[in-house]
């Protein structure tokens, strides 16, 4: 028999929501991983974790994007029979190779995306970079063992080569000679219990000495394997059994290598399912229109909830709900309170299971570690159970399993028996759940569970709003107000004749029509003060989209007047310009131009902050001032843009192109610049260029002291400009000036690429890295030596 929380799984379609992630899923081993899937099996921090990054899977996948998760199989055999030592096939061999090229991928993936979240949940995943450096280069492009895998299957592999090409001229001679030509069936080699042989008619094999091998179905053609090439038959399969021999050694060695590693393997595999569970989840969920990550609450909280399966489905009504112990919820028949029940349920699955809530806030209280649901209408043929005995036999197994602080949630609760005994069964259930600590979201018809509702302080009452004009359910959860069952109106709309819905409302009791009247003047009041309320937030909307028109105007008036400012400013600017002209001509005619340089200057910073007026208002910040010509004198230290601190090495002149270049020498190198990329150095900057270079200068104090020992004599370093190039070109010009360094030509090379945006530097870089390992490098170690802006290789010697 199943226990109440298996069958809560089956009536809240937990297996339905499993079925449509799965039919997402791209591998056997995700598939596997939903199957077991089990709400409440991790703990919150977990289920937490979980949800968020299926959330930030969600945006990944709408960018279109997707983890790689394809052509994985599922290979938990395999590594059992490994760990054993047992033999595996070249496919086998394959396929974990192909496995592990996805784990490759999805690292690579993951390093690259921004979710951060999801990254977290596998920072675990091992590339088992020595591994795979080992035997990927074993399988060729084709899923076969390469011929690189061992000297003695190349050789096998080339001797087989040359046995099939002897046989096929052999074969060819007999072909091609004009006397047999009448015995052959057709003009090809064909093969036959993996021997050549040729077709020949039936009626001319004595023609053909050697062996039959075949037969065709009408027995016209015979394939005979000729004599001459028996003895080359039989060398060709000595050679595939000893290339098959060859394999399966090679095979042994890599589940002999691989056994150390094996639960490196399985530890992959399972973040791979995980990895396949989580975006199939995301799939699915970017299809709602809603969702959220549970929070935790003391009370059951959820705004805008929608069922999951029916939001795949099409547009359907979200509700809001709060309650802390017990919520019963009433209403017409068919309006809905199934729905919601289930909504409910599943949204608390969902947040035990790491799954996103399809809502727009759920808040679930960390108490609740199971969720229990009866449905009713269960009556079981083979127990001999009616529907009412079903009914009571799944609560009295919900009245046990349930511990204090979890859910129950129970659709027409106790019905099915006569209405005064159902009511009271009803209401004993509901204050022995209450009196556990068992929270409790029940439906009914029952008016006596309607006004212990109201009574009891630890209830909440609700209800599923009704049109009584249309007589049509509208699905919308009203809390704080009962409602109406309006089974007359419901059975009106099924079909029922008039008459008999006449006589029905005849035999109501007095009682029950003075509440059923009641609770429509209720339901009346509450519908006028929603209009009302709907009437008072579309005019508040209204006023709060002129206040904002009001805004843009006000705005664009303001930046018109600003426009209008700025035009005048420019004005004013030039006529600035024109005052410096002359200040500055006047100043030079001076023998003593001090009162005339403080205007200077004065005119020059209110023109500087009438600049930044005109620049969009920005305020005005004094930056690095550029060096005046007359102080760029040979050994002043500056700085330059995108080298970095260097020193002058010849006294300024103006070039005759009319533009400004100075000559500057940043470590070993030397360089024109141009005079806008020089600006002043600190004082610091001038007391730490000089400490770098003294120390950098009793580095190399000493390595020429070393080099004095050695018998051949270096030259300097040799500086490699490629500022400016393509990669490509950057890289032949690398290569060449390696070349030298490694024929001792240079001591070092000073390659100078600059700062940029970053990209020229980083391939060269990784060039040095990857590819010319036989190499140092580094940066320019002290402020004058280039800084990041080059890269100095030296032989790795």
């Amino acid at each position: 028999m199943k226990t109440a929380f298996e069958k809560t799984l089956e009536v809240l379609e937990w297996p339905e929501w499993l079925r449509t992630i799965d039919e997402v899923a791209q591998s056997p081993m995700g598939r596997d991983f939903i199957a077991s899937l089990v709400p409440g099996m991790w703990n919150a921090g977990v289920n937490q974790s979980y949800s968020r990054s299926i959330v930030e899977l969600v945006t990944f996948l709408s960018e279109q994007q997707a983890l790689p998760l394809t052509d994985l199989k599922d290979l938990s055999q395999l590594y059992k029979r490994m760990f054993r030592g047992g033999a595996i096939s070249v496919s086998e061999f394959a396929d974990l190779i192909r496995n592990q090229k996805g784990v490759l991928s999805l690292k690579a993936v993951l390093a690259s995306c921004k979710c951060d979240e999801l990254k977290k949940n596998f920072q675990n995943l091992d590339p088992l970079r020595d591994w795979c450096d080992m035997h990927f280069p074993l399988l060729d492009q084709h899923g076969e063992i390469a011929d690189s895998a061992s000297d003695d299957l190349r050789a096998l592999r080339m001797l087989l080569k040359d046995l099939k090409k002897r046989i096929d001229e052999k074969l060819k001679e007999y072909m091609n000679d004009p006397h047999l030509g009448e015995i052959l069936r057709e003009d090809y080699v064909t093969i036959r219990d993996g021997r050549y042989v040729l077709p020949i008619k039936n009626n001319f094999k004595s023609r053909m000495p050697g062996i039959i091998h075949d037969v065709s179905k009408t027995e016209s053609t015979f394939f005979i394997e000729p004599q001459a090439v028996v003895d080359l038959n039989n060398q060709l399969k000595v050679a595939e059994r000893e290339i098959e021999i060859e394999i399966e050694r090679i095979l042994g060695e890599v589940v002999y290598r691989s056994k150390e590693v094996i639960s490196f393997f399985e530890l992959n595999q399972q973040h791979l399912a995980l990895a396949d569970y989580l975006q199939s989840c995301a799939k699915i969920i970017s299809r709602w229109d809603r969702f959220c990550i549970a929070e935790e609450s003391d009370s059951l909280s959820f705004d805008d909830l929608a069922h999951p399966l029916l939001s795949l489905q099409g547009k359907v009504v979200p509700n809001s709900l709060t309650w802390g112990e017990a919520l019963i919820l009433s209403g017409p028949n068919t309006g809905g309170k199934t729905v919601l029940l289930k909504s409910v349920g599943l949204a608390l699955l969902f947040a035990r299971a790491g799954i996103p809530v399809c809502a727009n806030v759920a808040k679930v209280p960390a108490s609740i570690k199971k969720v229990f649901a009866e449905m009713g209408d269960d009556q079981n043929l083979f127990e001999k159970l009616s529907t009412f005995s079903a009914h009571v036999s799944s609560l009295s197994r919900i009245l046990k399993e349930a511990q204090r602080g979890d859910l129950v949630l129970i659709d027409e609760i106790a019905t099915g028996t006569a209405p005064e005994e159902g009511q009271a069964l009803a209401r004993a259930l509901l204050e022995s759940f209450l009196f556990h600590g068992v929270r409790a979201f029940v439906t009914t018809h029952y008016g006596a569970l309607k006004i212990m509702a109201l009574a009891d302080e630890r209830c909440r009452v609700a209800s599923m709003t009704y049109d009584t004009a249309k007589r049509l359910p509208l699905y919308k959860i009203v809390m704080d107000i009962p409602g109406e069952s309006s089974a007359l109106d419901a059975a009106e709309r099924l079909g029922i004749p008039r008459d008999v819905l006449d006589r029905a409302k005849q035999l109501l009791g007095d009682d029950s029509k003075d509440l059923t009247k009641a609770l429509k003047n209720l339901e009346r009041s509450r519908k006028h003060f929603e209009d009302k309320l709907l009437e008072s937030e579309e005019i508040k909307k209204r006023l709060q989209q002129k206040e904002k028109e009001t805004a843009r105007l006000r705005e664009l008036a303001e930046e018109k007047l600003k426009e209008l400012g700025r035009e005048e400013a420019k004005e004013l600017l030039k006529e600035f310009r024109n005052l410096k002209e002359q200040l500055s001509a006047k100043m030079l005619s001076l023998e003593s131009g001090g009162e005339a340089t403080e205007i200077f200057e004065k005119v020059s910073e209110e023109s500087s902050k009438l600049r930044a007026i005109v620049r969009e208002d920005a305020p005005f910040v004094p930056t690095k001032r550029g060096v005046m010509p007359e102080e760029l004198k040979k050994g002043v230290v500056v700085e330059v843009a995108g080298l970095g601190l260097a020193q002058v090495e010849e006294d300024f002149t103006a070039a005759t192109s009319g533009k400004s270049f100075l000559v500057v020498k940043v470590g070993e190198i030397k360089t024109r610049v141009g005079l806008d990329r020089v600006f002043e150095a600190t004082r610091e900057e001038r007391n730490r260029f000089e400490q770098g270079r003294k120390s950098w200068l009793n580095v190399e104090k000493r390595k020429s002291t070393a080099a004095l020992a050695e018998p051949k004599s270096q030259a300097g370093s040799f500086v490699c400009d490629v500022r400016g190039r393509s990669w490509e070109e950057s890289r032949r010009k690398i290569d060449t000036a390696l070349n030298q360094l490694t024929a001792g030509d240079y001591s070092s090379i000073t390659i100078v690429h600059g700062h940029g945006t970053e990209v020229l530097k980083e391939k060269i870089r990784s060039y040095l890295k990857k590819e010319r390992g036989e190499f140092k490098y580094r940066t320019g170690s002290w402020p004058g030596e280039g800084g990041d802006g080059v890269t100095i290789v030296e032989t790795d010697r």
